[in-house]
């Protein structure tokens, strides 16, 4: 439910002329929307035969935390 809020709101500062504000309030529900999402992204990623060998790298493994 926040990250829906947080989405629409920022979706509104967009249009009434608040451009800033309203991308980062839409990053941040975009995130939160698709929190769930992201470590079945990251084993997808994995599976690609050149991407998957770049994130199993230890210096990107410890940013990306997969």
């Amino acid at each position: 439910m926040q990250g829906t809020v947080s989405f629409f709101v920022g979706f509104f500062f967009v249009v009434i002329g608040w451009p800033i504000l309203g991308m980062i309030l839409e990053a941040y529900g975009f995130i939160v929307l698709f929190s769930g999402f992201w470590p079945t992204l990251a084993v997808f990623i994995q599976r690609i035969p050149i991407l998957g060998w770049l994130f199993q790298q230890p210096f990107i493994r410890t940013v990306c935390l997969v």
